[in-house]
């Protein structure tokens, strides 16, 4: 378990230059945006490809660009420090129930 909080936290300082270098200018936006995407896998992706064009109707851009950043930051920390986990220790609890019923 101590491990995954290291990679949690490795996670998250690599989330958060990538946040960084998405937001500079230049080719680096688009590096860094496309890393985001891969990082943040699958929120990222949902966020920007089904979710994003439909908020940005109702908000102005830059407003909708860091409420995506935000949404994406969390949900894909919480899919894969949360949720991840949580269906491995259920899949391996039902795994060693069954195995014992037999």
């Amino acid at each position: 378990m101590k491990l995954l909080r290291w990679i949690s936290v490795g996670w998250l300082v690599i989330a958060v230059l990538l946040v960084v270098m998405s937001a500079k200018g230049g080719d680096a936006t688009i590096v860094g945006g496309l890393l985001w995407l891969v990082w943040t896998a699958p929120v990222g992706l949902i966020w920007q490809f089904l979710i994003y064009e439909h908020v940005l109707r109702i908000l102005g851009t830059e407003t909708t660009n860091w409420l995506g950043v935000a949404i994406v930051f969390v949900g894909a920390y919480l899919f894969w420090f949360y949720l991840i986990p949580w269906l491995f220790r259920s899949a391996r609890r039902r795994s060693t129930a069954a195995t014992a019923s037999k």
